[in-house]
């Protein structure tokens, strides 16, 4: 399972904004405040759903806490998945249904029902208690609770269902039993005499109606309409449910004012524009709106009106009378006033379209954003915003051709069905004896469908019960086989970790079916009180990073450390980062304030994704 993007709408501090992530590590750095766990929770919520307690404890609860800070009717946002090549949008939102789920399929590109197998299946069978106790550690929250003990018990009680650990081992044979007893109640014995007598009455009349051509052709009529009408329904569910999807989607639209792809462009192009302008004439704005700028385009007003008037003058003076001033002179104290007052008016003029460029910024991101402050992050969202508005358009536009091209199929299949009702209607019975047989043959087989229904649910029972019986067989082997076969394979697998994380200095780690920890260095078995903090964050890493091996030995899942380095020394993070990035297959979600994580991983050359968090 990848997690490729998330967009938040609305949630916490964080308001219309968006993330993407590498396919291995990435630095999800922000200063403390900067909405590092709001992120972190977003994505859980994304995957699981929030849980909103009742009475006193509602104030407090983890949905209380991240309600948007900005008041908007929204609560939630969407976040794409890719697993085994399928892409899919999980799209929430809180105020409706803390558990509420929709899912688009981007690679069939259509909706689908977010049923529980199908959401297990994206989320690679990772599930709450796996997640809060595996792959997501916060800092010094590196323990694993009770129920985590338990999960691991049931994983390998389901060891062949690889990742479920759903199921309670005590309760489920439990439930198994009383579910075989149910099953056997409902068989109910059929006679199989009375079948066969059925089916030789049937086949007497078959022969009979045989030599009704006209019959003949209305049964293969009736055929051909039930599969028509059963094709029919099935074509106006998917209309019906990729139209309620356009309709959301427009409504959307409809919501944020966007009517059109060229209105969004010309939006597009305005706020380049007004962007661009806004930098450009800034310094001339200023310059015109300072006191000493204003009092020198008085003199230069004053300075050009004396130029004009002493070249009016000099126009009818004697210019061989020496007590006037030299005409060159004046010529040039004229061109240079003018020249003056050109550059300064041009300034003005470029004051004025910079307070125009503010006002139209000042606008658009008030519109758009639901606010007027002018800087580089605001510019980015608006263009985000945009584009997110004509992608849905896009999406929009596609789908109406789909929905087109269904009412065109299930106009032609209405027509198909029309006309063969009016070839039924038209066809008559041969005679009274065709119809007394046809209706004799119905009841027959209307009798004999009862009993086929009746034999297919009692083998589907019995299946049932056999499958019963070996689940139950099936789990009471495996959990007595649990400290012969897994629990070697745990420790071996925590010891080789924790060895490599702390550079042999700690080389066995044993773990028992209650997940309690035994630490041995030098031949000496030693408590975990006995280690500095720094070195349990260590051992906790280790448990954690072996459970995550032993439920997906195979795969790859997403892993969460927030904060969870902060005991950490230099060297022990050194050799904590290097170890994930050679050993960990899954993408890795590293939240920090600090900065020496992206310094190590840069000494080292190691690829990365560096995400800034504001």
């Amino acid at each position: 399972m990848k997690i490729l993007e998330t967009n938040i709408r609305h949630f916490g501090k964080f308001h219309q904004t968006s993330f993407a992530f590498g396919d291995h590590i990435n630095i999800l750095y922000g200063k403390n405040g900067a909405g590092k766990s709001t992120l972190h929770t977003f994505l859980r919520s994304m995957l699981f759903g929030m849980e909103r307690k009742k009475g006193r404890a509602a104030h407090s609860d983890e949905y209380s806490r991240y309600m948007p800070w900005i008041s908007s009717g929204d609560y939630g946002g969407s976040l794409r998945l890719s697993q085994e090549g399928r892409v899919c949008q999980f799209t929430r939102n809180f105020l409706v249904d803390p558990k509420n789920l929709e899912i688009f399929d981007e690679t069939r590109n259509k909706p689908v029902p977010a049923d529980a197998d199908f959401v297990s299946q994206m989320r690679n069978g990772l599930t709450e208690v796996t997640y809060d106790n595996t792959v997501s550690i916060g800092q010094l929250r590196g323990e694993t609770s009770p129920a985590m003990a338990d999960a691991l018990k049931n994983y390998i009680s389901n060891l062949h269902n690889a990742g479920s650990g759903n199921v309670d081992v005590a309760a489920a044979i439990a439930a198994l039993t009383m579910q075989k007893k149910q099953l056997s109640a409902q068989l109910v014995p059929v006679d199989q005499k009375a079948y066969d007598a059925l089916s030789a009455e049937i086949q007497r009349l078959n022969q009979q109606l045989l030599a009704h051509t006209a019959e003949g052709q209305s049964l293969k009529l009736r055929e051909q309409l039930q599969l028509l009408q059963t094709g029919l329904e099935e074509k106006r569910a998917d209309y019906r449910i990729l139209s309620d999807r356009v309709q959301a989607w427009k409504q959307r639209l409809e919501d944020n004012g966007v009517e059109s792809v060229e209105q969004l462009q010309q939006v597009e192009a305005v706020a380049d524009r007004s962007y661009s302008a806004y930098f450009r004439y800034k310094g001339a704005y200023r310059f015109t709106r300072h006191p000493l700028m204003r009092g020198l385009l008085l003199l230069l007003a004053i300075g050009m009106f004396a130029a004009s008037f002493f070249t009016i003058f000099l126009t009818n003076a004697n210019f061989s009378n020496d007590s006037y001033l030299p005409v060159p002179f004046l010529i040039l104290l004229c061109v240079l006033f003018f020249a003056a007052g050109r550059l300064l008016l041009s300034l003005r003029r470029h004051g004025w379209l910079w307070n125009q460029a503010r006002e139209q910024l000042r606008n658009l991101f008030s519109v758009y954003l639901g606010t007027r402050e002018i800087r580089p992050g605001n510019y980015d969202r608006l263009k985000n915003r945009l584009n997110d508005s004509i992608s849905m358009i896009d999406r929009v536009k596609s789908s109406q051709t789909l929905c087109a091209e269904l009412e065109s199929s299930i106009r032609s299949l209405q027509e198909e069905e029309n006309r063969i009702l009016r070839m039924l209607e038209g066809l008559s019975r041969a005679d009274w004896t065709n119809e007394q047989n046809q209706e004799q043959l119905q009841n027959a087989l209307n009798r004999q469908e009862v009993l086929k229904a009746q034999q297919r649910k009692n083998n589907e029972i019995s299946l049932e019960i056999e499958a019963v019986k070996t689940a139950i067989s099936t789990i009471r082997s495996i959990a007595e086989d649990y400290h012969i076969s897994f629990v070697p394979r745990l420790n071996k697998s925590c010891s080789d970790i924790l060895s490599s994380l702390t550079q042999g200095a700690y080389d066995y780690m044993a773990v028992d079916d209650n997940l309690n920890l035994y630490i041995r260095s030098e031949k000496r078995n030693l408590p975990l009180h006995a280690l500095s903090r720094g070195t349990v964050e260590q051992v906790y890493l280790a448990l954690r990073l072996a459970l995550v091996d032993c439920f997906w030995p195979d795969q790859s899942v997403p892993l969460f450390l927030d904060d969870s380095f902060a005991l950490y020394d230099d060297e022990r993070l050194e050799q904590a980062l290097l170890w994930l990035e050679q050993n960990y297959k899954g993408q890795i979600f590293l939240f920090t304030c600090h900065n020496r994580e992206e310094k190590l991983l840069n000494m080292h050359n190691i690829d990365h994704v560096f995400i800034k968090i504001y």
